[in-house]
């Protein structure tokens, strides 16, 4: 049985979703392991990188983009000062298409990497 990315047996994803599932999934799953391994560096970058979000979202026009920069933002500040809130977000359109959000897909993947580069550097 062939399982793609999105869970469905058998069947191929479109390539927006199966983009938009790696990138947030491979986000959430570096935070979780960062949370895990190193909770103290885990606040403070997630508090930073709300206030990075929270400052990009400011120089957005209203819409979508500037929308979902600011729910990150909040997931992130959350799990920032709460240990146990989630490291989840749901989109409240039910979908995030990264071509129609480049500026905010740019800042997911900026994210992971900073985030695996100091998860790396608290395992070494």
């Amino acid at each position: 049985m062939n399982v793609n990315p999105i869970g469905a047996a058998g069947q191929s994803a479109p390539t927006h979703i199966t983009t938009r599932v790696t990138t947030m999934s491979q986000l959430w799953t570096t935070l979780g392991q960062l949370r895990t391994s190193d909770p103290t560096a885990f606040s403070s970058f997630a508090s930073n990188a709300a206030t990075e979000l929270q400052s990009a979202a400011a120089n957005q026009p209203e819409g979508k983009t500037k929308g979902f920069l600011n729910a990150l933002a909040n997931v992130l500040q959350n799990a920032a000062t709460d240990p146990n809130a989630p490291l989840q977000f749901a989109n409240t359109s039910g979908n995030y298409i990264p071509r129609e959000h480049p500026v905010a897909e740019g800042f997911i993947r900026s994210l992971n990497g900073q985030a695996q580069a100091l998860l790396q550097t608290n395992q070494s």
